[in-house]
């Protein structure tokens, strides 16, 4: 089988699409058959790692598809039972008759290296998968219409990160027992060391409720105006940048110089209308400048693209989670995420495609491994109930942000609401500088209510300390 000719359509394909011989190795593929054919049951070994269309040698692919269907009707696998099934099927002689199988058991003395060799026929596909696709891609692009190769660009990643990953693969409960008791012997060593699962939000009580920021949670934001939505954003990107994170804030709404104008006040305690007017006082500009030089030294990058599309979106961030430059995106807002000029599905029903946004956002923290921070516009019920707080069924278009969040959290600020005294439940008023945040959904915990202090321009926000206590932050109490 050395020097059989590859099939007119393969050649073809090759001549045409690549100009090179697409990466292969028929040694290889004749050891992992001949093994095959001397000790059928490995190929349950191999099961769900190898198929038949992953052979570069068509002839090599019918014959493990004829291995394949022998398993899996629960016969035995060799050299005369995988002949039979050939001849049945009228394809013994296309693959070179009863002489090739048997030659193909001469290649290999044992099947000891054929999980290995396995493993590089699965790389080698994926080379090719690749190279085929990314062919694809390349000749949409003299097209001429963006969207679609945006569209084409999301659906070529998706599918090949896919391939990388081996998404999809059945796994034995035993095996995942396996990799489960790592992640607990991780678990309790960073308990050990005093260490969160996710990235630090900054606020103490708001770590201890929901143990950070973690991978593949998809944490909604959500707030009135002026309730401090993107100020908390901001201090939490901060936090998870001083952690060692990459933080990339998405603004669909402020321009990247008004955005670093927050930052900048949330990080050097300046107040912000003196710093947006330049009338700032003798300390000011020297903790501007100290704010700078330490910021600098942060991996948070800002992406500000008005008018930006769920699909631009996950492709900015596949691309910066593939070079190690993202562990915690960052999007504002929700509402201003814009649905795909091409599709229709959905066409004036916007809560239909905010749901549909929501959900791609899920899919993209556990795709990547990160958390995502989407801030969301509630609606106005809020304001016309007498304790003014923020429930779930107030989030604006869509129940479906409920349904795909693992996190909820809400924040409020008594304060804003001049008309109104808000007092704790014996009857003392709420201090002015305390914002709440509530956790109204925590797919994995408990909800509850955490405590924050903040300046009147939301240029700083801490752990609230009571009067009787200068070291212990603490909820606060309940209205």
């Amino acid at each position: 089988m050395d020097n059989a000719k590859k099939s007119p359509s393969r050649s073809r394909k090759t001549e045409s699409t690549f100009a090179l011989v697409p990466p292969h190795d028929e040694k290889i593929e004749q050891a992992v058959l001949g093994a095959l054919l001397l000790e059928g049951q490995l190929y349950h070994e191999l099961s769900g790692r190898l198929t038949s269309d992953m052979f570069y040698d068509e002839r090599h692919g019918v014959i493990f598809g004829a291995i394949e269907y022998l398993a899996a009707h629960g016969q035995p696998v060799d050299l005369y039972t995988v002949g039979r099934r050939l001849e049945e099927s009228q394809m013994l002689e296309k693959v070179g008759g009863a002489a090739c199988l048997a030659q193909l058991t001469q290649r290999v003395g044992t099947g000891i290296h054929t999980l290995f060799h396995a493993q590089i026929l699965r790389q080698l596909w994926v080379m090719r998968t690749m190279a085929a696709t990314l062919s694809t891609l390349a000749g949409k692009c003299y097209e001429g219409d963006f969207d679609a190769i945006m569209a084409e660009y999301t659906s070529v990643t998706r599918h090949l990160d896919s391939l990388f990953a081996g998404a999809g693969a059945e796994k034995h409960i035993r095996e995942i027992l396996q990799r489960h008791g790592k992640v607990i012997d991780e678990r309790i060593a960073r308990a050990n060391r005093g260490e969160l699962l996710g990235l630090s939000y900054g606020l103490t009580d708001l770590d201890r409720l929901t143990n950070g920021m973690c991978p593949g949670q998809l944490i909604i934001l959500a707030a009135r105006p002026a309730m401090g939505k993107t100020a908390l954003a901001l201090k939490f990107s901060k936090s998870a940048a001083l952690a060692g994170a990459h933080v990339t804030v998405t603004s669909l709404e402020m321009s990247d110089i008004s955005l670093t104008d927050r930052l900048v006040c949330t990080y050097a305690g300046v107040d912000s209308s003196r710093l947006k007017s330049g009338r700032m006082r003798p300390g000011d500009l020297q903790a501007y400048q100290q704010a700078v030089g330490e910021l600098e030294r942060l991996e948070i990058s800002i992406y500000d693209s008005p008018g930006a599309t769920l699909t631009r979106l996950s492709s900015m961030a596949r691309a910066r989670r593939r070079k190690g430059k993202l562990d915690l995106l960052v999007i504002d807002y929700l509402q201003l995420i814009e649905t795909e000029a091409g599709a229709t599905g959905y066409r004036n029903n916007r809560e239909r495609e905010v749901a549909e946004i929501s959900r791609g956002l899920k899919r993209l923290a556990l795709e990547l491994e990160i958390p995502v921070l989407l801030l969301c516009q509630l609606n106005r019920a809020a304001e016309s109930r007498a304790d003014k707080q923020p429930q779930l069924y107030d989030l604006r278009e869509s129940g479906g942000i409920e349904q795909d969040a693992d996190l909820v959290i809400m924040p409020f600020r008594p304060s804003y609401y001049k008309d109104t005294e808000f007092c704790d439940d014996n009857g003392a008023p709420i201090p002015s500088d305390m914002g709440l945040l509530f956790i109204r959904k925590q797919r994995d915990g408990a909800t509850g209510q955490v405590s924050f202090r903040y300046s009147p321009d939301l240029s700083t926000i801490e752990d609230y300390l009571p009067a009787f206590s200068d070291s212990t932050p603490t909820n606060a109490l309940p209205f």
